[in-house]
């Protein structure tokens, strides 16, 4: 299988993603302009370009603010404080002339061809580990969702194409961040059909935990993440709010792999709407734990199955009801998935510590280069749930490349193709059918995808 899914990688980088040069390029133009104009008001205020970082710091200090770092993150909580009227003019320029987007407009016009079609930007097998399709390029996969309507979309691309962005356009580059997507565009004639899975990850890893109740909700159609919040809270499914379901949804996303309190904070302040303190967040884990107890048990059962794995060299041993099997080498652990791709960790070990238990390590890509990692069960589970979630699409994908879907490019769980304006059959729920039918060894994983059709791309 995974030499077709290689040779269709190729097909679909070869067909290339259509986007609006015009569009593009305009909007270049408006950004050259822009940073022009906001490079003269800094100098104004400070004497320096937005640019100069360093001593952009050197001045903020000057006027009586510490501040650590110039860090999106840190810009942004600065901001957020009492400040000198002219510290925050300049420091909210330095903000706006940040943004990744800009950098990203560029990108997409250097990758684009004479044909209007951005070329290459899919990396068959990018993350070594999982397998996992990575970006090339431009990243569109990290393109992000953006906020505007359709409609907005359109008014904010005529506005950026007559040159009159300061008619509606209050910041510029915050506005491109939201038309990312929308470059991309069908070419005249045909139109895009889009389908995600929804939900994948979720679904997988209670499948591996061998956890019908969970499963259970997914078949009835009941949305997890309230379930989640009804036993965090021990309130009746229907009772739920939106902020408790939230919760839930935070719960579920971030203590699936053994994340603690921290991890649940972390991801909370990441969405930007929960503030709570410790003891809630401490109590939200275990009462998640308490109520997922057999994905608790995954997480300690593949750890046992690495460690027996090393101890037993050239054994095969089973576990998450036969859809994984652990075999070291005496070198490499070997993980043999559902659908019988393998993932490979090198130079795989164990050791044990009284106070700290299971030490395992293996061989990966570290931010120094290649070093010396250290994983334990729920990590594993977290890699295997990743992958088993990629087998899904990728080997759903030469089936829809078959039906005649002519795929362009594919974001995580989504998939983007290619149709002509008026075809009766490539349609968004057939496209849904193809990647939701599942396969010889996804028996008894219930799957569920959203799709729609659409000029631009969105999200």
């Amino acid at each position: 299988m995974e030499d077709i899914i290689w040779m269709l990688d190729q097909k679909i980088n070869d067909k290339g993603i259509p986007v609006d040069t015009e569009a593009l390029e305009a909007t270049q133009i408006e950004i050259e302009k822009e940073l022009i104009r906001l490079n003269e008001v800094c100098v104004s205020i400070c004497g320096l370009r937005a640019s100069q970082r360093n001593a952009i710091m050197d001045w903020v200090k000057s006027q009586g603010v510490v501040i650590p770092d110039l860090t999106k993150q840190t810009v942004k909580e600065t901001l957020a404080g009492d400040l000198p009227t002219d510290v925050r003019k300049v420091l909210k320029i330095r903000q706006m002339v940040g943004k990744t987007s800009t950098a990203k407009v560029g990108r997409l016009l250097n990758w684009t061809c004479g044909d209007g079609r951005v070329r290459n930007t899919l990396q068959y097998y990018g993350a070594y580990r999982t397998g996992r399709f990575a970006g090339r390029g431009p990243q569109i996969q990290n393109f992000p969702r953006g906020g505007l309507s359709k409609q907005s979309v359109e008014d904010a691309l005529r506005m950026i194409r007559d040159g009159e962005t300061y008619l509606g356009i209050d910041d510029l580059f915050d506005t491109v961040s939201s038309l990312l997507r929308a470059f991309i565009k069908a070419p005249e004639g045909r139109h895009f059909v889009v389908a995600d899975l929804a939900g994948i990850e979720a679904r997988v890893l209670p499948w591996l935990a061998e956890d019908e109740e969970t499963l259970d909700i997914f078949r009835n159609g009941e949305d997890i993440y309230k379930f989640a919040a009804a036993q965090i809270y021990k309130k009746e499914y229907e009772d739920i709010t939106k902020k408790e379901r939230f919760v839930g949804k935070v719960a579920t996303l971030s203590l699936g792999y053994g994340g603690g309190m921290l991890a649940f904070t972390g991801m909370a302040k990441t969405y930007g709407v929960i503030d709570m303190d410790e003891g809630f967040a401490e109590t939200i884990k275990t009462q998640w734990r308490r109520a997922n107890s057999k994905i608790v048990r995954l997480w300690r059962t593949v750890e046992k199955a690495a460690v027996y794995a090393v101890k037993h060299p050239n054994q095969t041993i089973t576990t998450a009801g036969g859809r994984l099997k652990f075999i070291h080498d005496g070198d490499d652990l070997k993980i043999m998935l559902p659908s019988s791709r393998a993932m490979h960790y090198p130079k795989f070990s164990y050791t044990y510590d009284r106070y700290k238990g299971n030490i395992l390590t293996h061989m990966g890509s570290t931010a120094a280069g290649w070093g010396e990692l250290r994983t334990w069960g729920a990590k594993l589970c977290e890699n295997i749930t990743q992958a088993v979630a990629r087998d899904v699409l990728a080997h759903s994908m030469p089936e829809i490349d078959k039906a005649g879907f002519e795929i362009v490019f594919h974001v995580h769980d989504e998939i983007v193709a290619e149709v002509d304006d008026g075809d009766e059959k490539l349609t968004s729920d057939y496209l849904v059918e193809l990647m939701t039918n599942g396969h010889l060894w996804t028996k008894g994983l219930p799957l569920d995808a959203e799709g729609e059709t659409m000029k631009r791309y969105r999200k």
